[in-house]
């Protein structure tokens, strides 16, 4: 009798998880999706990987500055997880406890969000370096029979993201359950296709990796030309200064305002030809912040694209990301963003990170980026973001700061930065090779978007199809 009731009881979870009323579920798309995924001969995802999730562990007083990143929904923004910019971190000890190996990552490891505003973001674990997840980010191991590469690729295609948003629950904070992972399928492409999805990855992961050490590369150049390559700020806070040499010429009265190191800074610069900033610049000024219009044609760029090392393009393509009019943006035409421009961190956490655009896309920037407009006739605007966001800058960021909780940098100190000009052939190279490091990043994206576009093709089309136009690509 019990048995008999035991799989009663199966039934029933069985037909709760696949009786589903609502209409979009039954869409006509979603039903022509199902008679396509039969002609492919999909088979389950499950079939091929091991699927679970992150920690459940309360781990909030364990977070630190440094030690192993621990990755969370907001972090799956690239294609590699390893890009993500602001993860948390928890120390070793917490890392190494019995009840956190559930959750630690393997290189091949493919991270999907699904808990939040936003299912079915996918990122690759890429390296071996030790790291760990949240239970908002479902982890999926793939066996030998698929690679990660074409398993992300597939599930980031449009009929891997219908399958998802289909099975996706709820309405205000929706979830993609575990148990619904075996309701996705997926089709099966022989091992020759996958190699070449596979190829695509490993030569995107190679043009990053060139760009980073060009990036640094730059920065030696810079430092070098600049004679600080061997310089360490000084770390001694105490400096004494009499009243006219502080504030009755500056106006401050914090004590930070006169480190040391600042003036050291100085001396060197001082020692080499140099603008203050307003002199090389047509506009230093706050951006407009501009009203967020639902379907609007104008992109609207934020802080936390300004990263350390580079200005993160994805906004450009993420249909998630606010926007303004047309109309706001002709009305404010000075304040429009486009190629050579130079945009600058001005308030918060990352006072002081700034970059040259050098998309070909404009864009209105919020009111707490500095919006940095150079007279190409006086300095070259790539040169100059190079500078601005090197210790230079940085150090000048930080000496003329307001602010304590809320750090924060007005356009009239900024115009005060002192700009270090060198020979306008080291500027061009300088700025040469920031170019080739950007167009190595859009070609290591492009390679990424390859991928997808060749599953595609595989699934509208045919293997061979896909095969074709991967190799073209690779001639062209």
């Amino acid at each position: 009798m019990l048995e008999g009731r035991e799989i009663s009881i199966l039934n029933n979870h069985e037909l709760e998880r696949t009786l589903r009323l609502d209409s979009e579920f039954y869409s006509k798309e979603n039903l022509e999706l199902d008679k396509k995924l039969k002609t492919l001969n999909a088979n389950k995802l499950t079939d091929y990987t091991v699927i679970s999730d992150g920690n459940h562990m309360s781990i909030s007083d364990y977070f630190t500055e440094k030690g192993i990143p621990y990755y969370r929904g907001g972090d799956i923004y690239n294609t590699f997880i390893e890009q993500s910019t602001n993860p948390l971190y928890i120390p070793r000890s917490v890392f190494g406890m019995k009840t956190m190996e559930r959750s630690h990552l393997k290189k091949g490891d493919i991270l999907m969000s699904i808990v939040g505003a936003i299912i079915g973001n996918l990122s690759l674990v890429s390296t071996d370096n030790d790291a760990t997840c949240s239970c908002k980010l479902a982890i999926i191991r793939p066996n030998n029979t698929f690679s990660s590469e074409y398993i992300l690729s597939f599930l980031k295609s449009k009929m891997g993201q219908s399958q998802i948003q289909r099975f996706r629950r709820g309405s205000g904070q929706t979830g993609f359950i575990l148990e619904d992972f075996d309701q996705l399928m997926i089709p099966i492409f022989s091992k020759q296709f996958q190699l070449k999805i596979k190829s695509l990855f490993e030569r995107s992961i190679l043009y990053r990796s060139k760009s980073k050490i060009m990036y640094s590369d730059i920065q030696k150049l810079l430092l070098e030309n600049l004679k600080l390559n061997d310089w360490l700020p000084n770390k001694n806070q105490v400096n004494v200064k009499s009243l006219s040499e502080s504030f009755l010429s500056s106006g401050r009265i914090d004590s930070e305002y006169y480190q040391v190191k600042y003036d050291e800074l100085e001396r060197i610069i001082k020692k080499l030809p140099y603008e203050k900033l307003d002199e090389l610049c047509l506009l230093i000024n706050h951006g407009m912040q501009p009203p967020y219009v639902e379907n609007g044609e104008m992109r609207v760029f934020s802080q936390k694209w300004i990263k350390d090392k580079e200005i993160d393009y994805g906004f450009i393509e993420d249909e998630n990301e606010p926007r303004t009019s047309m109309e706001f943006a002709n009305a404010n035409p000075d304040y429009v963003c486009r190629n050579h421009d130079i945009v600058h961190y001005s308030v918060g956490a990352n006072i002081g990170f700034c970059h040259t655009y050098l998309s070909d896309i404009p864009m209105m920037p919020g009111s707490f980026i500095t919006l940095i407009r150079a007279d190409e006739s006086k300095v070259n605007p790539i040169y100059l973001g190079v500078v601005l966001n090197s210790i230079v800058g940085r150090l000048q960021s930080e000496k003329r700061k307001s602010g304590t909780a809320q750090p924060y940098i007005y356009p009239k100190d900024l115009k005060e930065f002192l700009i270090p000009i060198l020979p306008s052939s080291v500027q061009e190279s300088i700025a040469g090779k920031i170019q080739e490091s950007f167009n190595l990043k859009k070609e290591s994206k492009r390679l990424l978007e390859v991928a997808k576009e060749a599953v595609e093709i595989a699934i509208r089309d045919n293997e061979e199809e896909a095969l074709k136009y991967i190799n073209e690509i690779k001639k062209g």
